[in-house]
C-alpha cells in the first residue's frame, strides 16, 4: 500500500487545510499487501454518515486481479458533501461514471476500504505509465502468492540492482519470485518476464546477497512453513556506460 505522508496542517477557528503526498511503491507490492485488486467502474457514490470519515462507492468490476468475487462496494477515505471545512490532499472523491484501478484493504472490523494512495485512473496512459495490467495479469495467476502475509515495507532490493544496457523489444520491468524455506533460506528463484540474460545473472547474484531471514524477523512474518516473495525490478538501461555492454 502507498504510504501515506502528512506534510501540513493547519488548524485556524474556521477550516483545517492538511496536505499529503503518496510515497511511492511498485504495483506488485500493493498487489501483495491488497485484500482486493481490481479495475472497475463506479456506479453510485454516497455522502459520508455523519462523523465518518469514509464515503461508500457502488462498484461494477471490469477485471478482478485479486479478492472476494461478490465485492460490488468499498469504503474510500475522505469526505463526499459532508464537511466544507476540511480541505485536503489526502483524500479523494471517486465519482459516479469514473474508472478507476482499485488496492483494497481489510480494516480491523474486517470492512473493505482504499484511500488516495491506493487508486490510480484506469485511463490507457496512466495504466501503460504503471505497466499495471501486464504485471497485475502475471500476479494473480501466481496463486501461491495468495497464501502468505506481506510487509507493507518493500526489501531494499528494488532500489539496488545494477543496471544493463539492452536495445530492442525488451520489457523495462523485472518481476522475481523468490521461494523461501522454512529457515528462510532461497530455494529457487523464478524470474516471470521474459528477461535480457545478462540481467538476470545481475539480479540473481543481488538477491542472492540479501538476507530475508533479517527482514522477515523485523516486520513479524512467518515463514515456518516456507514463504513465496515477489519483487518488481527496473534493471535496464537506455543509457551507455563504460562497464555495460550492448545486448540486442
Amino acid at each position: 500500500m502507498k504510504k501515506l505522508l502528512l506534510l501540513l496542517s493547519i488548524n485556524f477557528l474556521t477550516f483545517k487545510l492538511i496536505a499529503c503526498v503518496c510515497e511511492p511503491t511498485s504495483i506488485t507490492q500493493q498487489f501483495l499487501t491488497a485484500d482486493f485488486v481490481a479495475v472497475a467502474d463506479i456506479t453510485e457514490t454516497f455522502n459520508n454518515e455523519e462523523g465518518k470519515y469514509f464515503y461508500k462507492v457502488n462498484l461494477n468490476i471490469d477485471q478482478q486481479y485479486k479478492g472476494d468475487k461478490s465485492i460490488n462496494s468499498i469504503n474510500v477515505g475522505g469526505y463526499s458533501g459532508l464537511d466544507k471545512n476540511i480541505y485536503s490532499s489526502c483524500e479523494i472523491k471517486l465519482i459516479s461514471g469514473s474508472k478507476w484501478l482499485i488496492f483494497g484493504y481489510k480494516n480491523k472490523d474486517g470492512n473493505l476500504t482504499t484511500g488516495m494512495c491506493s487508486v490510480y485512473r484506469a485511463e490507457k496512459f496512466y495504466l501503460d505509465q504503471l505497466k499495471a495490467l501486464p504485471i497485475l495479469e502475471i500476479l494473480k495467476n501466481q496463486k501461491e502468492l495468495l497464501k502468505s502475509n506481506y510487509p507493507r515495507f518493500e526489501t531494499g532490493i528494488e532500489y539496488n540492482v545494477p543496471k544493463t544496457y539492452v536495445t530492442g523489444k525488451i520489457s523495462d520491468y523485472m518481476l522475481v519470485s523468490i521461494k523461501l524455506d522454512s529457515n528462510a533460506k532461497i530455494s529457487n528463484i523464478n524470474f516471470l518476464t521474459s528477461d535480457n540474460p545478462i540481467a538476470k545473472q545481475r539480479v540473481e547474484k543481488t538477491i542472492k546477497k540479501f538476507n530475508f531471514k533479517a527482514f522477515l524477523d523485523k516486520h513479524k512474518i512467518s515463514y515456518s512453513k516456507g514463504y513465496l516473495y515477489v519483487i518488481e525490478l527496473y534493471p535496464y538501461t537506455s543509457m551507455v556506460e563504460p562497464d555495460l555492454k550492448l545486448y540486442k
